[in-house]
């Protein structure tokens, strides 16, 4: 459970407010890479992302944003 509110945290939600909307922290937790991106661990140990067709590394889970963005349009959708 603390996993999960973590995420849910950096994903933007408020846990106990954002309650109904944890599975999408869950699922973004499990979520599998992408089509040509791999996973890879920094000398600091710090892990980032490699898309091997773009050449392109970032820190992020490259579907942190997809996740972010279903949770705020569902939210808005309650409201």
């Amino acid at each position: 459970i603390k996993e999960v509110t973590a995420f849910a945290i950096y994903l933007g939600m408020e846990p106990e407010e954002d309650e109904d909307f944890l599975w999408i922290a869950v699922e973004a937790m499990i979520a599998p890479l992408p089509k040509n991106w791999s996973e890879h661990e920094a000398r600091d140990g710090r892990v980032y992302f490699y898309n091997k067709r773009t050449d392109h590394t970032q820190w992020e889970h490259p579907m942190d944003e997809y996740h972010r963005s279903l949770y705020r349009k569902l939210k808005d959708q309650k409201i």
